[in-house]
């Protein structure tokens, strides 16, 4: 696609009256008429066909200044003018003695300032407006000194990106996701430099993400004049081009994408080409047949995904009760290349978002773990899943003496000699990144996204630890990470809390009986098991996670069963030529659940 003409748009609104009364507690009723000053601005709340801007019904206006040295948010609220170029707006500042106020449009209860700048929440979902945009999310600011009463010159941080879609009437446009091809930040809590608001104000982005999703369409297309879509996006943003995806009603995705230059600039309208919507692309059920906590991708193949997100980990397609999830939006919490070099944003999953009660996203081909976080509508975390992207597909071994049948590798790892497992507290589905050699050597599995936070407390319930998936809880001796014992957060039948994908489980006490310590051969950072001729597989020697958070005795294999005996939890152990397929913690501590080992996974 190439680079269209930006457009520039005014944004000055004139406060034209004030007038106040004095309240009780010392508060100042204000009174603002507002109105915009170019017929070309798209700085506020709505257009009108000839491009003017309209206030909207509901409009509101946050003004902060700083009062004995602590910030103050007052609410300003639009009375008069609806539907029209100019409104008043009303609201009382709690101190008329600031040497300087600031308003944002639109008003937010978490807007903060200091002496330096306002903190803001930028939105991740916009909502559709026929022939406008999001009024909530195109941040605008002005500086204004009590005293002066004088023109009150909001200025734009962001601009508009314009999209032009034609395409056959039976595709109803339901959502847009918007992707940065280059990572940069299109949401978040955004700050703004108060220092640089009377010139060309400057507004940064932090935490948030590189995607955004235009929500509440249900707009049919035309096949021959095109409809038009504007996100408003971060000055910067979309540098090395970007990547569209339409959901439509019936669930079908459409991929737009370009490469090109596409920056945005404050106060600008970047006008894509008019492009025809047609064929959509085929997207992989990874749910289809069962869900699970962990989704396989053969890594050679780059394509679309989706998975149901509406049930926790294996309870299915028609969850029921407490099972049921209620997912908003979703993100990439963090992911790796189980490498020294972490992935840059979008380099192993990308455009990644709920629609149906679904989440979708895009694999690059490229081999990696991804951990994905659903989150309700106050942005909660509640519930998360790891995307296995491998670089050879996964296998079942076996069978042991037990019967049972094993997977080729440890969880995490993405072929059949990787060194690097994740580890897990057990009873958590939620892994953590681990060492190849030493305790005492750096993490070779570097992350990109959120990283392991060690908190020294007990979990004050499952659901806390589900909402805090990067969390290790800590203990000062072998006790268990939750507070209280749960013998049954994973067990011989698959659990909800299970990290196995679809068709295996944490691995049964009992499934190494009958294996010896000279079944295992050395190898290069492991061993190689076979047992009467038949290959088990290789198994990495690595560190485990201990009871502080520590990375620990490297040179040994850990791996968990399911198997918890009031707390007393067993696991196969390979250590110093000593083989023992069901170590019984012998402690006299009431839990070893804190600790974090690999997992290998059989087959149910």
């Amino acid at each position: 696609m190439k680079k269209s003409t930006l457009y520039i748009l005014a944004a000055t609104l004139i406060a034209s009256a004030c007038t106040q009364d004095v309240i009780p507690q010392g508060s100042v009723k204000v009174e603002l008429t507002a109105s915009v000053e170019s017929q070309d601005g798209l700085s506020r709340t709505s257009l009108d066909g000839a491009g003017n801007v309209l206030w909207s019904a509901g409009d509101k206006l946050s003004v902060l200044y700083m009062s004995a040295g602590a910030g103050v948010n007052d609410e300003f609220t639009l009375t008069e003018g609806a539907g029209q170029a100019k409104g008043k707006f009303e609201g009382s500042l709690v101190s008329s003695q600031a040497s300087d106020y600031y308003a944002v449009y639109p008003f937010s209860e978490e807007a903060t300032i200091t002496a330096e700048h306002i903190s803001v929440p930028f939105p991740q979902t916009q909502k559709y407006a026929a022939g406008s945009f999001a009024g909530d999310a195109n941040l605008s600011v002005a500086h204004f000194t009590y005293d002066g009463r004088g023109a009150l010159a909001f200025k734009n941080l962001c601009g508009l990106l314009k999209l032009q879609l034609k395409g056959d009437p039976s595709i109803t446009v339901s959502s847009i996701t918007l992707t940065d091809k280059a990572g940069g930040k299109l949401w978040g809590t955004a700050s703004i430099d108060l220092s640089s608001v009377d010139s060309k104000p400057v507004m940064t982005l932090s935490g948030g993400g590189s995607d955004i999703m235009l929500t509440d369409i249900n707009v049919a297309l035309n096949a021959s004049k095109a409809t038009d879509f504007y996100f408003v996006v971060p000055a910067g943003a979309l540098s090395k081009g970007f990547t569209a995806r339409l959901t439509d009603a019936k669930g079908n995705i459409y991929n737009l994408e370009t490469e090109v230059d596409n920056a945005i600039r404050r106060s600008s309208i970047h006008l894509m080409p008019e492009v025809s919507v047609s064929k959509p692309v085929a997207v992989t059920d990874l749910s289809a047949s069962a869900t699970a906590n962990c989704y396989v991708i053969d890594s050679s193949k780059e394509g679309d995904y989706s998975f149901f997100c509406g049930a926790k980990g294996n309870a299915g397609l028609n969850p029921t009760g407490s099972n049921v999830l209620t997912v908003a939006t979703a993100e990439v919490l963090w992911e790796t290349f189980n490498t020294s070099e972490a992935p840059k944003a979008n380099e192993i999953i990308s455009n990644v978002f709920v629609s149906d009660g679904k989440i979708s996203f895009h694999h690059t081909g490229k081999a990696g773990n991804a951990i994905i976080a659903g989150r309700d509508s106050d942005g909660n975390i509640v519930w998360s899943w790891h995307i296995w992207c491998v670089s050879t597909p996964v296998k079942a071994l076996g069978p042991l003496p037990s019967g049972a049948y094993i997977l080729d590798r440890s969880l995490g790892c993405l072929n059949d000699g990787e060194v690097r497992p994740f580890a897990y507290q057990w009873g958590r589905k939620d892994p953590f990144v681990l060492s190849v050699s030493s305790s005492t050597s750096a993490a070779l599995c570097s992350v990109r996204g959120a990283v392991r936070e060690t908190v020294t407390r007990q979990a004050t319930s499952i659901d806390d630890a589900v909402q805090h998936p990067t969390t290790f809880f800590a203990q000062s001796s072998y006790n268990s990470w939750l507070n209280r014992i749960d013998d049954g957060l994973w067990g011989t039948a698959k659990t909800i809390y299970d990290p196995c994908p679809a068709g295996y489980k944490v691995m049964p006490k009992g499934t190494f009986a009958g294996i010896a310590a000279g079944d295992f051969t050395s190898a290069t950072n492991g061993y190689t098991l076979k047992h009467g001729g038949v290959d088990l597989g290789y198994f990495p020697t690595c560190t485990y996670i201990n009871q502080s958070g520590s990375l620990a005795s490297a040179g040994a294999i850990y791996v968990w069963s399911s198997y918890s005996d009031n707390g007393k939890i067993t696991f196969m152990r390979l250590t110093s030529g000593t083989f023992e397929s069901d170590r019984a913690f012998t402690a006299s501590n009431p839990s070893n659940s804190v600790l974090a080992l690999s997992v290998r996974c059989v087959k149910e």
